[in-house]
């Protein structure tokens, strides 16, 4: 009897496993209702060493709606003496829970492009919105990324600390819960071009342990940013007329 008691437990236990699915992961960020504030988001790969960082201002945050300002930075390091003499930033995709049911974007100088449903993102990343900075969210020509580089026998160069801003709404249905429901920030992946191919991994916050804190920049170095951003769009925009 004990038995099968034994096994009537195990096949109701396996029962529910199976029904029941995997734990989901936990959001690297979560956004209340209500709330506001600034968090930022940090992408380093170790090889090629590339790095980028988001500050990610919240201007609103209803049951409906999501209004975020992006601060991005590209500080990769690049040297003419290689291996790495360019790299750009191209894309970044956002994963949420709820899902966003549409998206709009107040573009930057570079981040000009806004895809609100992709099917995936590059590297196989499950995203529900993509800014992209040249064709789409898969890339395009170099230059009209958020490029750092350091060309042999050139006065082409674009020091480290290229930055651009941009605001990105979302809107979702309302939750049917009768308690607010938070924005999940699931996942945030980017993809880069560089002199070494292309290159596409996720980021991380402080929300789920990224270590990495010492980039953030202090005000000073933002209006630097923006001044680089701002010269570098000029030839930007020069270089499209001239194609």
């Amino acid at each position: 009897m004990k038995s099968i008691r034994g096994c009537i437990s195990a096949a109701a236990a396996a029962l529910a496993l199976s029904v029941s699915g995997p734990t989901a992961a936990a959001p690297i960020q979560s956004i209340a209702v209500g709330g506001s504030g600034n968090f930022t988001l940090y992408f380093d790969s170790p090889s090629p060493a590339l790095s980028a960082f988001a500050d990610v201002q919240v201007y609103s945050a209803t049951n409906t709606q999501l209004v975020l300002r992006f601060l991005v930075t590209n500080d990769t390091v690049v040297s003419e003496s290689g291996p790495l003499t360019q790299a750009a930033l191209m894309s970044i995709g956002l994963d949420f829970d709820p899902n966003p049911t549409n998206a709009s974007l107040l573009s930057g100088l570079y981040f000009d492009g806004l895809n609100p449903a992709p099917s995936n993102f590059p590297g196989g990343y499950a995203v529900d919105v993509c800014v992209f900075a040249a064709n789409n969210c898969s890339g395009g020509d170099i230059k009209d990324g958020l490029l750092v580089q350091d060309l042999v026998g050139t006065d082409k160069d674009i020091a480290s600390g290229a930055g651009d801003t941009f605001r990105l709404t979302l809107t979702r249905n309302a939750p049917t819960s009768a308690t607010s429901t938070p924005w999940n920030l699931n996942a945030a992946a980017v993809k880069f071009q560089t002199n070494m191919g292309s290159f596409e991994f996720a980021g991380c916050t402080n929300a789920n342990g990224c270590a990495t804190t010492t980039r953030v920049p202090e005000p000073g170095s933002l209006a630097l940013v923006g001044g680089v951003a701002v010269a570098f769009a000029v030839a930007r925009s020069r270089r499209r007329r001239n194609r």
